[in-house]
C-alpha cells in the first residue's frame, strides 16, 4: 500500500530526525528541518508555510481575546477603545457600528 504524500513527508522527516538527532541535538536539528522544508522545491512551498504561520499567529497567539486579556492583566482595566482597535485590525480597516 502506498503512503499518502503528507504521511510520506512526515515519515521521511522522522527518519532523518532519528538518524541525525545524536549529532545535532534538537535545537539545531529543528533549524535544519525548517531550512530544508523552506527551501524545498526551489521555494515553491514558502507561500503555504507563510499562510500556515499567519493563521497560527492570528488564531492562537494574537487572537483578540489573548490581546485583550493581556491588556487587562497589565493595565488593571480594559479600555473599550482597545477593543475597537482590535476589531478594526481584524476587519481590515472597516469600522463596526
Amino acid at each position: 500500500m502506498l503512503a499518502t504524500l503528507p504521511t510520506g513527508v512526515k515519515d521521511a522527516i522522522s527518519n532523518l530526525v532519528k538518524l541525525h538527532y545524536s549529532q545535532l541535538g534538537m535545537k539545531n536539528l529543528a533549524k535544519e528541518v525548517v531550512d530544508g522544508v523552506w527551501n524545498c522545491l526551489n521555494g515553491i512551498v514558502r507561500g503555504c508555510l507563510v499562510n500556515v504561520v499567519k493563521w497560527y499567529l492570528h488564531k492562537k497567539v494574537f487572537s483578540p481575546f489573548n490581546v485583550c486579556h493581556a491588556m487587562d492583566l497589565f493595565g488593571d482595566i480594559l479600555h473599550f477603545l482597545s477593543i475597537c482597535v482590535i476589531w478594526l485590525i481584524e476587519s481590515g480597516g472597516k469600522m463596526y457600528h
